[in-house]
């Protein structure tokens, strides 16, 4: 039951994380501007930087790593 709350509390600050970074001027410009590629480089290094995050987070139980991986590609897909 601890990992799933130690998880939960991951993804939950990823997800304040997300909702701060899309409030910036520099990330709506991004996003609601037609899509170029200098757009997209930018948009994948930020939800990048996410997987990274969450695979150095990641919780060690019985011999495996449980982390919150996916949830960088999850967000970065709208």
């Amino acid at each position: 039951m601890s990992l799933i709350l130690l998880l939960t509390q991951q993804m939950s600050l990823y997800l304040v994380i997300v909702y701060l970074v899309s409030k910036t001027p520099l990330f709506k410009l991004f996003a609601e501007t037609s899509p170029r590629l200098p757009h997209k480089i930018f948009m994948y290094l930020i939800f990048s930087s996410f997987c990274i995050m969450a695979t150095y987070f990641g919780e060690q139980t019985s011999g495996a790593i449980a982390n919150t991986r996916a949830m960088g590609a999850v967000l970065g897909d709208y």
